[in-house]
């Protein structure tokens, strides 16, 4: 396959997800540029994000810091990406990565937090790291990380107080298996709590929270629940 052919095929795939976004934002009565196209680039390579950028994209998100940070270097020409780290952060990693990502959506924990605070303080960076508080969307599921119902006002609290941190909304991960009848229910609960924590402890409750919810097979069900993000891979860059 040539260039241009895969290049034109790129443009499909993404033509094709803004679409979807765009219907779905139409069908709960909310403007489709409220809400971000995040490609997630994870196990895929710096040509395969050129492509994209190449198209107009600048918001990418990788799972794995030394993945991140070799296609940030190799990828260092494009200096107008905006890059985001969607993956659980490993407290032993996170100083890898304090000065070199965009905004972080995967601060679970209380200890990773009070890491950052520290870390960043202790080499002196000044300007506040962009980040989301994850929570919990589905109690039954094992798989996912996220602060429990139980454990999120406190740790909104502290989030609030930390001039380190720029705290700017919640990050979820739907359960995978389930249908969006499935999943309804359980994203508009998220959002709820999202709202509420928001309302509450929030700095500037007046300025609404960003919710990153949705990935390839669910962002229709994420936008009807409110997401401003959605994390696209692959229905954009094809199978992992």
């Amino acid at each position: 396959m040539d260039s241009q052919t895969i290049n034109q095929s790129a443009e499909l795939l993404l033509e094709a997800v803004q679409k979807r976004i765009e219907i779905a934002a139409q069908a709960c009565g909310r403007n489709a540029a409220d809400v971000k196209l995040i490609a997630v680039s994870k196990n895929k390579t710096s040509a395969d994000i050129r492509k994209f950028y190449k198209l107009g994209l600048r918001d990418f998100a990788e799972n794995y810091v030394q993945e991140f940070i070799s296609k940030k270097e190799e990828l260092s020409d494009l200096a107008d990406i905006c890059w985001h780290f969607i993956g659980h952060l490993q407290s032993n990693k996170c100083k890898l990565i304090l000065d070199e990502i965009d905004i972080l959506h995967s601060v679970d924990r209380p200890t990773l937090a009070e890491l950052l605070v520290r870390s960043r303080a202790k080499i002196g960076i000044l300007a506040p790291l962009k980040i989301l508080m994850q929570l919990e969307v589905d109690p039954t599921d094992p798989h996912k990380f996220g602060a429990t119902p139980k454990e999120a006002p406190e740790f909104c609290r502290y989030l609030a107080s930390v001039k380190e941190l720029q705290w700017a909304g919640f990050m979820g991960m739907g359960p995978a298996g389930k249908t969006a009848e499935e999943l309804k229910p359980l994203y508009d609960s998220f959002r709820q709590r999202c709202d509420a924590l928001w309302q509450q402890f929030s700095p500037n409750p007046t300025a609404p929270p960003e919710i990153s919810l949705g990935m390839s097979g669910d962002l229709e069900t994420a936008i009807a629940a409110g997401s401003t993000m959605v994390r696209i891979g692959s229905a954009l860059f094809g199978a992992r």
